[in-house]
Protein backbone atom coordinates (compact mmCIF):
# COMPACT_ATOMS: atom_id res chain seq x y z
CA UNK A 1 0.00 0.00 0.00
CA UNK A 2 1.73 3.76 -0.77
CA UNK A 3 0.52 5.77 2.00
CA UNK A 4 0.88 9.76 1.61
CA UNK A 5 1.52 11.85 4.67
CA UNK A 6 0.83 15.74 4.60
CA UNK A 7 2.85 17.71 7.19
CA UNK A 8 3.74 20.89 8.04
CA UNK A 9 7.45 20.72 7.68
CA UNK A 10 10.02 17.91 8.63
CA UNK A 11 11.39 20.07 11.63
CA UNK A 12 11.88 18.76 14.72
CA UNK A 13 9.19 18.44 16.68
CA UNK A 14 6.96 15.53 18.28
CA UNK A 15 5.17 14.66 15.80
CA UNK A 16 7.97 14.93 12.96
CA UNK A 17 10.01 12.10 15.35
CA UNK A 18 6.72 10.17 15.28
CA UNK A 19 6.21 9.97 11.52
CA UNK A 20 10.07 9.18 11.00
CA UNK A 21 9.43 6.24 13.52
CA UNK A 22 6.22 4.95 11.83
CA UNK A 23 7.64 4.84 8.42
CA UNK A 24 10.82 3.65 9.82
CA UNK A 25 9.05 0.59 11.48
CA UNK A 26 6.57 0.01 8.58
CA UNK A 27 7.93 -2.93 6.60
CA UNK A 28 4.34 -3.45 4.78
CA UNK A 29 3.72 0.11 3.01
CA UNK A 30 5.71 2.42 0.90
CA UNK A 31 5.50 6.03 2.28
CA UNK A 32 5.60 9.44 0.77
CA UNK A 33 5.88 13.04 2.85
CA UNK A 34 4.47 16.04 1.57
CA UNK A 35 5.53 19.00 3.61
CA UNK A 36 3.32 22.30 3.20
CA UNK A 37 6.08 24.58 4.65
CA UNK A 38 9.65 23.48 3.73
CA UNK A 39 10.98 19.98 4.47
CA UNK A 40 12.96 20.45 7.33
CA UNK A 41 15.90 19.22 9.62
CA UNK A 42 14.19 16.12 9.57
CA UNK A 43 14.00 16.05 6.39
CA UNK A 44 17.12 13.46 5.17
CA UNK A 45 16.65 11.40 8.32
CA UNK A 46 13.58 10.82 6.05
CA UNK A 47 14.89 10.14 2.68
CA UNK A 48 17.59 7.81 4.41
CA UNK A 49 14.97 5.37 5.81
CA UNK A 50 12.79 5.31 2.10
CA UNK A 51 10.49 7.82 2.03
CA UNK A 52 10.28 10.50 -0.35
CA UNK A 53 9.99 14.31 0.55
CA UNK A 54 8.33 16.77 -1.59
CA UNK A 55 7.83 20.47 -0.49
CA UNK A 56 5.19 22.92 -0.97
CA UNK A 57 6.54 26.11 0.29
CA UNK A 58 3.53 27.38 1.16
CA UNK A 59 4.21 30.86 2.88
CA UNK A 60 0.87 32.72 3.35
CA UNK A 61 -2.70 32.58 2.33
CA UNK A 62 -1.81 34.33 -1.28
CA UNK A 63 -0.28 30.86 -2.24
CA UNK A 64 -2.04 28.63 -0.67
CA UNK A 65 -3.88 27.63 -4.20
CA UNK A 66 -0.75 27.46 -5.64
CA UNK A 67 0.41 25.20 -3.31
CA UNK A 68 -2.49 23.20 -3.28
CA UNK A 69 -2.33 22.42 -7.01
CA UNK A 70 1.42 21.56 -6.61
CA UNK A 71 -0.08 18.86 -3.88
CA UNK A 72 -2.65 17.61 -6.16
CA UNK A 73 -0.23 17.00 -8.65
CA UNK A 74 1.76 15.25 -6.72
CA UNK A 75 -1.02 13.10 -5.23
CA UNK A 76 -2.61 12.80 -9.22
CA UNK A 77 0.77 11.02 -10.34
CA UNK A 78 2.02 8.62 -7.12
CA UNK A 79 -1.70 7.58 -6.49
CA UNK A 80 -1.80 7.13 -3.18
CA UNK A 81 -4.23 4.38 -1.18
CA UNK A 82 -4.39 6.97 1.53
CA UNK A 83 -3.95 10.47 2.74
CA UNK A 84 -2.45 10.55 6.08
CA UNK A 85 -2.72 14.30 7.72
CA UNK A 86 -0.40 15.75 10.84
CA UNK A 87 -1.92 18.79 12.65
CA UNK A 88 -4.94 20.81 11.76
CA UNK A 89 -3.38 22.74 8.64
CA UNK A 90 -2.45 19.84 7.01
CA UNK A 91 -6.14 18.35 8.56
CA UNK A 92 -8.04 20.93 6.49
CA UNK A 93 -5.83 21.01 3.28
CA UNK A 94 -5.33 17.44 2.77
CA UNK A 95 -9.29 16.78 3.85
CA UNK A 96 -9.94 18.54 0.75
CA UNK A 97 -7.10 17.89 -1.52
CA UNK A 98 -8.73 14.05 -0.68
CA UNK A 99 -12.36 15.08 -1.33
CA UNK A 100 -11.54 16.32 -4.52
CA UNK A 101 -9.26 13.47 -6.23
CA UNK A 102 -11.53 11.07 -4.31
CA UNK A 103 -9.11 9.39 -2.15
CA UNK A 104 -9.31 8.46 1.65
CA UNK A 105 -8.68 10.82 4.13
CA UNK A 106 -7.03 10.30 7.85
CA UNK A 107 -6.55 12.57 10.00
CA UNK A 108 -4.05 12.51 13.00
CA UNK A 109 -4.34 15.06 16.40
CA UNK A 110 -1.43 15.43 18.22
CA UNK A 111 -2.45 18.04 20.67
CA UNK A 112 -5.20 18.10 23.69
CA UNK A 113 -5.88 21.98 23.91
CA UNK A 114 -6.41 24.58 20.99
CA UNK A 115 -7.43 27.27 24.06
CA UNK A 116 -5.01 27.34 27.34
CA UNK A 117 -2.09 29.30 25.14
CA UNK A 118 -3.65 32.19 23.85
CA UNK A 119 -7.45 31.78 24.54
CA UNK A 120 -10.34 31.04 21.94
CA UNK A 121 -9.36 34.04 19.79
CA UNK A 122 -6.34 32.63 17.85
CA UNK A 123 -5.60 31.32 14.84
CA UNK A 124 -4.90 27.73 15.92
CA UNK A 125 -8.56 27.40 17.90
CA UNK A 126 -10.44 29.28 14.68
CA UNK A 127 -8.80 26.41 12.19
CA UNK A 128 -9.27 23.95 14.66
CA UNK A 129 -12.97 24.88 15.12
CA UNK A 130 -13.05 24.26 11.45
CA UNK A 131 -11.67 21.12 11.07
CA UNK A 132 -14.45 20.39 13.37
CA UNK A 133 -17.37 21.53 11.35
CA UNK A 134 -15.56 19.50 8.46
CA UNK A 135 -15.00 16.30 9.93
CA UNK A 136 -18.27 14.90 9.91
CA UNK A 137 -17.53 15.18 5.73
CA UNK A 138 -13.83 15.38 4.65
CA UNK A 139 -11.99 12.34 6.73
CA UNK A 140 -12.79 8.99 6.54
CA UNK A 141 -10.89 8.43 10.74
CA UNK A 142 -9.21 10.70 12.85
CA UNK A 143 -6.29 9.17 15.24
CA UNK A 144 -5.74 11.26 18.20
CA UNK A 145 -2.68 10.55 20.24
CA UNK A 146 -4.25 10.49 23.48
CA UNK A 147 -7.21 9.56 25.53
CA UNK A 148 -7.93 13.26 26.80
CA UNK A 149 -7.21 14.53 22.94
CA UNK A 150 -10.41 12.85 21.73
CA UNK A 151 -12.42 13.64 24.66
CA UNK A 152 -11.31 17.10 24.32
CA UNK A 153 -11.94 17.45 20.63
CA UNK A 154 -15.35 15.73 21.07
CA UNK A 155 -16.35 18.14 23.21
CA UNK A 156 -15.11 20.98 20.16
CA UNK A 157 -17.37 19.32 17.90
CA UNK A 158 -15.61 16.57 16.06
CA UNK A 159 -17.13 13.56 15.12
CA UNK A 160 -16.92 10.91 17.44
CA UNK A 161 -17.88 7.70 15.38
CA UNK A 162 -14.65 8.23 13.28
CA UNK A 163 -12.06 9.16 16.48
CA UNK A 164 -10.22 6.32 17.77
CA UNK A 165 -6.46 6.59 19.80
CA UNK A 166 -3.59 5.24 18.91
CA UNK A 167 -0.69 6.62 21.32
CA UNK A 168 2.64 6.73 20.12
CA UNK A 169 5.31 3.54 20.06
CA UNK A 170 8.59 3.26 21.67
CA UNK A 171 11.65 1.67 21.06
CA UNK A 172 13.43 -0.10 24.11
CA UNK A 173 16.65 -0.99 22.83
CA UNK A 174 19.84 0.57 22.98
CA UNK A 175 19.59 1.61 26.39
CA UNK A 176 22.83 2.78 27.50
CA UNK A 177 23.90 3.67 30.82
CA UNK A 178 26.31 7.20 31.17
CA UNK A 179 27.54 8.77 34.41
CA UNK A 180 26.06 11.63 35.37
CA UNK A 181 28.99 13.15 36.20
CA UNK A 182 29.62 13.41 32.10
CA UNK A 183 27.15 16.34 32.24
CA UNK A 184 27.56 17.64 35.58
CA UNK A 185 30.92 18.17 35.08
CA UNK A 186 30.73 20.02 31.90
CA UNK A 187 28.37 22.41 33.33
CA UNK A 188 30.12 22.63 36.49
CA UNK A 189 27.29 21.43 38.42
CA UNK A 190 28.36 21.36 42.66
CA UNK A 191 28.18 17.77 43.44
CA UNK A 192 26.02 18.06 46.44
CA UNK A 193 23.24 19.67 44.38
CA UNK A 194 20.25 18.16 43.23
CA UNK A 195 19.84 18.07 39.32
CA UNK A 196 16.34 18.77 38.21
CA UNK A 197 15.78 18.61 34.24
CA UNK A 198 13.08 19.92 31.59
CA UNK A 199 13.41 19.02 28.14
CA UNK A 200 10.83 21.31 25.80
CA UNK A 201 10.75 24.18 23.37
CA UNK A 202 10.27 27.38 24.65
CA UNK A 203 6.20 28.35 24.04
CA UNK A 204 3.11 29.14 25.69
CA UNK A 205 1.92 25.41 25.88
CA UNK A 206 5.16 24.17 27.42
CA UNK A 207 4.60 27.11 30.51
CA UNK A 208 8.12 27.52 31.72
CA UNK A 209 7.10 30.10 33.85
CA UNK A 210 5.29 27.27 35.92
CA UNK A 211 8.82 25.48 36.30
CA UNK A 212 11.08 29.31 36.97
CA UNK A 213 8.37 29.99 39.59
CA UNK A 214 8.54 27.03 41.08
CA UNK A 215 12.10 26.58 41.18
CA UNK A 216 11.91 29.84 42.94
CA UNK A 217 9.61 28.59 45.52
CA UNK A 218 11.83 25.83 46.06
CA UNK A 219 15.27 27.72 46.04
CA UNK A 220 14.00 29.96 48.71
CA UNK A 221 14.05 26.52 51.23
CA UNK A 222 17.02 24.81 49.89
CA UNK A 223 19.47 26.53 47.03
CA UNK A 224 21.12 23.15 46.72
CA UNK A 225 19.29 22.75 43.84
CA UNK A 226 19.80 22.78 39.98
CA UNK A 227 17.33 23.46 36.75
CA UNK A 228 18.43 22.15 33.45
CA UNK A 229 16.24 23.33 30.65
CA UNK A 230 16.96 21.71 27.11
CA UNK A 231 15.17 22.15 24.10
CA UNK A 232 14.64 24.51 20.87
CA UNK A 233 14.79 28.78 21.99
CA UNK A 234 16.08 27.98 25.72
CA UNK A 235 19.65 29.78 25.76
CA UNK A 236 21.12 32.69 26.95
CA UNK A 237 19.60 34.58 23.35
CA UNK A 238 15.46 34.13 24.67
CA UNK A 239 15.44 37.51 26.62
CA UNK A 240 12.05 36.97 27.31
CA UNK A 241 13.07 33.58 29.15
CA UNK A 242 16.50 35.08 30.79
CA UNK A 243 14.36 37.98 32.18
CA UNK A 244 11.67 35.56 33.91
CA UNK A 245 14.76 33.47 35.57
CA UNK A 246 16.73 36.82 36.61
CA UNK A 247 13.64 38.12 38.60
CA UNK A 248 13.42 34.95 40.99
CA UNK A 249 17.53 36.13 42.09
CA UNK A 250 18.54 32.34 41.21
CA UNK A 251 19.97 32.93 38.11
CA UNK A 252 23.55 30.97 38.81
CA UNK A 253 20.76 27.82 39.81
CA UNK A 254 19.48 27.60 36.27
CA UNK A 255 21.45 25.94 33.15
CA UNK A 256 19.91 26.65 29.82
CA UNK A 257 21.34 24.17 27.27
CA UNK A 258 19.53 24.57 24.12
CA UNK A 259 18.85 21.98 21.46
CA UNK A 260 20.39 18.51 21.78
CA UNK A 261 21.22 15.88 19.29
CA UNK A 262 20.60 13.04 22.12
CA UNK A 263 18.89 13.20 25.34
CA UNK A 264 20.28 9.87 26.68
CA UNK A 265 22.83 11.63 28.53
CA UNK A 266 20.86 14.16 29.74
CA UNK A 267 17.71 11.88 31.05
CA UNK A 268 20.75 9.75 33.22
CA UNK A 269 21.89 13.13 34.61
CA UNK A 270 18.63 14.19 36.11
CA UNK A 271 17.85 13.27 39.28
CA UNK A 272 14.19 13.96 38.41
CA UNK A 273 12.80 14.89 34.80
CA UNK A 274 9.79 17.66 35.36
CA UNK A 275 7.09 17.87 32.80
CA UNK A 276 5.83 21.69 33.53
CA UNK A 277 3.13 22.08 30.03
CA UNK A 278 -0.14 23.63 30.03
CA UNK A 279 -1.29 21.39 27.18
CA UNK A 280 0.02 18.11 25.66
CA UNK A 281 -1.31 15.93 23.89
CA UNK A 282 0.78 12.61 24.11
CA UNK A 283 3.67 13.66 26.13
CA UNK A 284 6.28 11.88 24.58
CA UNK A 285 9.42 13.58 26.45
CA UNK A 286 7.62 11.75 29.66
CA UNK A 287 7.53 8.39 27.91
CA UNK A 288 11.09 8.91 26.66
CA UNK A 289 12.73 10.14 30.21
CA UNK A 290 10.79 7.04 31.36
CA UNK A 291 12.53 4.45 29.22
CA UNK A 292 15.90 6.35 30.28
CA UNK A 293 15.30 5.32 33.99
CA UNK A 294 14.57 9.27 35.09
CA UNK A 295 12.22 9.41 38.33
CA UNK A 296 9.77 12.11 36.75
CA UNK A 297 7.00 14.28 37.92
CA UNK A 298 4.56 16.27 35.78
CA UNK A 299 1.66 18.24 35.41
CA UNK A 300 -2.05 16.91 34.87
CA UNK A 301 -1.38 17.18 30.85
CA UNK A 302 -2.58 15.55 27.88
CA UNK A 303 -2.13 12.01 29.20
CA UNK A 304 0.16 12.35 31.55
CA UNK A 305 -1.41 11.31 34.57
CA UNK A 306 -2.56 8.29 32.73
CA UNK A 307 1.11 7.39 32.04
CA UNK A 308 2.16 7.79 35.34
CA UNK A 309 -0.93 6.12 36.94
CA UNK A 310 0.61 7.83 40.52
CA UNK A 311 -0.89 11.39 41.90
CA UNK A 312 1.97 11.39 44.13
CA UNK A 313 3.85 12.70 40.80
CA UNK A 314 1.26 14.72 39.00
CA UNK A 315 0.78 18.30 39.79
CA UNK A 316 -2.09 20.80 38.64
CA UNK A 317 -1.41 22.32 35.59
CA UNK A 318 0.10 26.26 36.37
CA UNK A 319 0.32 25.54 39.87
CA UNK A 320 3.57 26.32 41.13
CA UNK A 321 2.80 25.72 44.52
CA UNK A 322 1.95 22.02 43.91
CA UNK A 323 4.42 21.16 41.32
CA UNK A 324 6.83 22.20 44.23
CA UNK A 325 5.25 19.96 46.38
CA UNK A 326 5.34 17.04 44.29
CA UNK A 327 8.85 17.80 43.17
CA UNK A 328 10.25 18.04 46.93
CA UNK A 329 8.28 14.66 47.75
CA UNK A 330 10.61 13.21 44.94
CA UNK A 331 13.43 14.47 46.44
CA UNK A 332 13.03 13.05 49.52
CA UNK A 333 12.21 9.48 48.36
CA UNK A 334 14.42 6.76 49.53
CA UNK A 335 16.86 5.29 46.56
CA UNK A 336 15.16 1.17 47.06
CA UNK A 337 12.19 3.36 46.62
CA UNK A 338 13.20 5.07 43.44
CA UNK A 339 14.57 1.80 42.17
CA UNK A 340 11.03 0.39 42.65
CA UNK A 341 8.90 2.92 40.98
CA UNK A 342 10.94 3.47 38.03
CA UNK A 343 11.36 -0.67 37.29
CA UNK A 344 7.00 -0.83 37.60
CA UNK A 345 6.88 2.49 35.62
CA UNK A 346 9.23 1.29 32.72
CA UNK A 347 7.91 -2.24 32.30
CA UNK A 348 4.27 -0.99 32.30
CA UNK A 349 5.47 1.38 29.29
CA UNK A 350 7.33 -1.24 27.90
CA UNK A 351 3.94 -3.55 27.39
CA UNK A 352 1.86 -0.96 26.38
CA UNK A 353 3.36 1.71 24.25
CA UNK A 354 5.51 -0.66 22.17
CA UNK A 355 6.60 -0.16 18.50
CA UNK A 356 4.77 -3.42 17.09
CA UNK A 357 1.60 -2.35 18.43
CA UNK A 358 1.94 1.32 16.90
CA UNK A 359 2.73 0.37 13.87
CA UNK A 360 -0.16 -2.35 13.27
CA UNK A 361 -2.49 -0.30 14.84
CA UNK A 362 -1.66 2.15 12.31
CA UNK A 363 -1.83 -0.53 9.72
CA UNK A 364 -5.04 -1.58 10.70
CA UNK A 365 -7.03 2.28 10.38
CA UNK A 366 -4.99 1.96 7.07
CA UNK A 367 -7.04 -1.35 6.02
CA UNK A 368 -10.09 -0.38 7.28
CA UNK A 369 -10.31 2.62 4.84
CA UNK A 370 -8.54 0.91 1.70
Amino acid sequence: MLVTHIIPSLEIGGAEKTLIKLIKNDKKNTHIIICLLREGSMSYQAKTIGAMVYSLGLKNFLNLPVSIFKAINIIKSSKPDVLVTWMYHSDLIGGIIGFILRIKVIWNIRNTDAISARGKFNKTYLLMKICAALSYLLPHKIICVAKAAKNQHISYGYDGDKILVIPNGYEFDDIQEIKQESIRSIYHIPIENNLIGSVGRFSRFKDHQNLINTAEIMLQENTKLSFMLVGENINEDNHELTSMIEKTGYRNNFILIGEVESLKPYFNAFDIFCLHSKSEGFPNVLVEAIIYNCLCVTTDCGDAAEIMNDNRFVAEISNPLDLASKLKYALNLKSDEIYNIKFKLRSKIQSSFNMESFIKRYNDVYESVK
